[in-house]
C-alpha cells in the first residue's frame, strides 16, 4: 500500500488578480504623473476685488468683456505658443464663477472646446479629466499652434470666479525646451526675459513685484 506525505509548498497566487487597488485609485481625485519628456503647465485666471501680486489675479470682468487665462510661468495672458516638436494635452480643470458665462478653447484662432457655459448665474466645480491632446491634430509636431482659453462675461453684472487649467507638454523628437522665458509685469504690462526658475519678478521698469509659477521640476503629485 503507498503511502502519501504532506508537504509544505509556497504559496504562489491566489488564483485571481488583484485590481482594488486600481479600483480604489479610479474613485480618488485624479492626480498627474510626469514621464521624464513631459512638462506641467498650468493657465489660471481669477476674477475679484481682492489684490495680489500673482499676475492671474484681475479684477472683477466687466458685462460682455472676454478674458483670457494666463500662463503661470510667465505672467503673460494667453495666446499661448505652443512649440513646434511639442504636444500639449489639457488633462483637468476646474471653475466658478458668480455670472452666465461660457469658456472657449481655441487652436489656431478656431473655437475647438467649450470648456463651459451656464445660464442662470450657477456656480460650479468640477475635478475631471479632459481627453484632448494637441496630437489629434497633429500627430508628429510638425508645426507650432496658438493655443488660447478665453472666459466671457454672460451675466447682468461684473463677474468674480475663478477658472483653472492642467496641461502637459510634451516632447516629440526634438530640443530641450530653452531655459530662459519672457515675462509680463501685470502693474505696467513691460516684457523682459528671465531664467526659468525664476519665480519673483521685479520690474525693471516699474520696480513693482509680479509672482509667477515655475512648473519645470514638477513631476507628480
Amino acid at each position: 500500500m503507498k503511502t502519501s506525505t504532506l508537504t509544505d509548498y509556497p504559496i504562489r497566487g491566489i488564483g485571481k488578480p488583484d485590481y482594488s487597488r486600481n479600483v480604489h485609485a479610479a474613485r480618488q481625485r485624479a492626480g498627474l504623473e510626469l514621464k521624464y519628456s513631459q512638462v506641467l503647465k498650468s493657465f489660471y485666471i481669477i476674477y475679484t476685488t481682492k489684490s495680489s501680486p500673482y499676475s492671474w489675479i484681475k479684477s472683477p470682468l466687466a458685462v460682455g468683456a472676454t478674458g483670457h487665462l494666463v500662463d503661470a510661468e510667465t505672467g503673460e495672458d494667453m495666446p499661448y505658443t505652443l512649440p513646434k516638436g511639442y504636444t500639449i494635452s489639457a488633462v483637468q480643470d476646474s471653475l466658478g464663477f458668480s455670472e452666465d458665462h461660457q469658456v472657449w478653447g481655441y487652436v489656431d484662432t478656431y473655437p475647438l472646446i467649450l470648456f463651459s457655459i451656464s445660464g442662470g448665474g450657477l456656480e460650479l466645480y468640477r475635478n475631471r479629466v479632459i481627453p484632448f491632446n494637441t496630437a489629434l491634430l497633429d500627430p508628429t509636431a510638425a508645426a507650432a499652434h496658438e493655443i488660447d482659453i478665453q472666459v466671457e462675461n454672460k451675466g447682468g453684472e461684473a463677474m468674480e470666479g475663478a477658472f483653472a487649467l492642467s496641461a502637459i507638454l510634451e516632447e516629440v523628437g526634438t530640443d530641450p525646451l530653452p531655459t530662459i522665458k519672457t515675462v509680463k509685469c501685470k502693474h505696467c504690462g513691460h516684457t523682459w526675459e528671465v531664467q526659468l526658475d525664476t519665480t519673483n519678478l521685479i520690474c525693471p521698469k516699474c520696480n513693482q513685484l509680479t509672482l509667477v509659477f515655475n512648473a519645470s521640476q514638477f513631476r507628480g503629485v
